[in-house]
């Protein structure tokens, strides 16, 4: 008798026809950029993701801020940037991501969206995980800016004035992908105006807020808007209005002058202050920075940080000495806070900072001494040191990267609003 031993070969599993449900409940338990890995396997993957996040459902999934960083100074490629992954502790690179942008550099980040301007003052925000994009008012239209267009220089001096002197912090009151009326606030120009517009009106423009002399150095949303200025004072907004308006001036955060000046001394260090809300407490924190002395060497470098919590009661600033398991993350980007239990590739009591300052960037451009490049790293508040930012091995070293090095905290999913175009009509009612 004869047997048919042939053995049956089995067809590969076809991944793509996974039930929407079970590819559904895949997408909750992963962070970005298993997302995006997920998104791009195939189109059912993608169509399911989509599908989910537009259910009741959706809960976002907290995340690790990522540094994106320019593309490598062998590559040089203007549209493509690399993100460090703290969680995988390696870089995933998105190609041609800025095609979009050619002429564009990054001026802040918030709720996993870009902030982008180029030379003629025109901004969006972008999303790079998504592409998704909302064109904003352009800068141009700013009143404050508008003065500046008399001076006879301006023409030829506009783009190198927009690159390292116009913005400063940039932040949306809420994630864009998922509400389609929101406020996007800027601080700007070497005074430290704060200007403001309301995108889902009609009329979008940008409208300047509190005094001239405020000189404001961060803003922040935590319910309403908060903002610090460089002499220490935090103000509460109220932005329902039609014209905003400052409801509340928190008793200023007044440290101990003469003892901050017998440590860093105001003629060898810069104070950059930034406000952040971290397990429902208001901290404002004070960077203190080495300044660029001499005419060629340019050391500006963190060395210390002291952080201050709100008392409950709203009336006074109380000095923080430890984070406990909170790590926050400071830069261009708005200020974020993040459990170390939650995320433990994340240093506990710890804060990841980067450059937020383009103007002293854009002076090493004329110097010899590049050697210390970027000011960035993890401070840890009970050693009091400055250790190297994760992802330090992917940043050229001696390479002074334009646009900065951002924090990141992606959101990956394409958004469930759509948006008109801004009205793009100056003050004076001229084209800019």
């Amino acid at each position: 008798m004869d047997l048919d031993c042939t053995r049956k070969t089995r067809s590969p599993p076809d991944w793509s026809k996974l039930p929407q449900e079970l590819l559904g409940f895949l997408t909750t338990k992963l962070v970005s950029a298993d997302t995006i890995r997920f998104k791009a396997v195939c189109p059912s993957w993608n169509r399911a993701a989509t599908s989910y996040i537009c259910s009741p459902s959706y809960n976002v999934m907290d995340q690790t801020p990522l540094l994106m960083i320019p593309s490598s100074d062998k590559q040089n490629d203007p549209h493509t940037r690399r993100f460090f992954s703290l969680a995988e502790n390696k870089t995933f690179t998105l190609r041609d991501v800025f095609r979009d942008f050619p002429e564009a550099w990054c001026v802040g980040s918030s709720h996993g969206w870009l902030v982008l301007m180029d030379a003629t003052g025109k901004m969006d925000l972008f999303n790079p995980f998504s592409e998704d994009k909302i064109e904003l008012p352009s800068f141009c239209t700013l009143p404050h800016f508008v003065r500046h267009e008399t001076n006879p220089a301006f023409p030829r001096m506009k783009a190198l004035i927009m690159r390292t002197y116009i913005t400063g912090k940039v932040v949306t009151s809420c994630n864009p992908s998922c509400n389609k009326d929101f406020a996007v606030v800027i601080t700007h120009s070497l005074g430290g105006r704060l200007a403001f517009c309301k995108v889902g009106d009609n009329r979008c423009t940008w409208t300047d807020l509190g005094e001239e002399s405020d000189h404001y150095s961060d803003i922040m949303f935590h319910g309403q808007l908060y903002t610090a200025t460089s002499l220490g004072s935090v103000g509460v907004w109220d932005l329902t209005k039609s014209l905003p308006s400052k409801v509340l001036d928190l008793h200023p955060c007044c440290a101990d002058g003469r003892e901050i000046n017998k440590h860093f001394p105001y003629h060898k260090f810069d104070v950059q202050h930034y406000l952040v809300e971290s397990s429902g407490d208001l901290l404002f924190v004070w960077r203190f920075i080495v300044k660029s002395i001499e005419v060629r060497t340019f050391p500006h470098k963190t060395e210390h940080f002291h952080i201050f919590r709100l008392s409950s009661d709203r009336k006074d600033w109380e000095k923080v000495e430890y984070l406990h398991d909170r790590a926050l993350f400071l830069g261009g980007n708005h200020s974020m806070s993040v459990s170390t239990l939650v995320f433990p590739e994340c240093q506990e009591n710890s804060i990841y900072f980067t450059d937020d300052n383009s103007y002293e960037m854009a002076l090493k451009h004329h110097v010899d001494d590049k050697a210390c490049a970027h000011d960035h790293g993890v401070y840890n508040l009970e050693g009091k040191v400055v250790e190297p930012v994760p992802g330090n091995q992917y940043i050229d070293k001696g390479t002074i990267y334009d646009p900065l090095p951002f924090w990141v905290c992606p959101y990956p999913w394409p958004s469930t609003v759509s948006y008109g175009a801004p009205s793009s009509s100056s003050p004076s009612g001229q084209q800019p």
